[in-house]
């Protein structure tokens, strides 16, 4: 979660957290493990956002990335590594 400014997801970072990928888990149950860390952190932040204790991290572009959508060969390997998208 970050502030928003001019470029793309490039305001300093309010809370950050990492999703472990286990080997059996899809991309179904990714997005919903993304979208309950993220709504747990949102809470966070806004507790912290309202009593002004917060710590800024700054957002390094140096170490931004980007996920643009798999293309065919993409998914014919994570499917050869017995991965499966549901």
């Amino acid at each position: 979660i970050h502030f928003m400014e001019k470029g793309l997801d490039s305001g300093p970072i309010l809370k950050q957290v990492s999703v472990k990928i286990g080997p059996k888990d899809t991309l179904h149950n990714l997005y919903q493990k993304a979208i309950t860390k993220g709504s747990e952190m949102m809470i966070e932040v806004l507790k912290e956002l309202k009593i002004s204790a917060f710590d800024l991290i700054a957002n390094d572009d140096s170490k931004a990335t980007y996920n643009n959508w798999p293309e065919k060969e993409d998914v014919e390997k994570f499917r050869k590594l017995g991965r499966r998208f549901f």
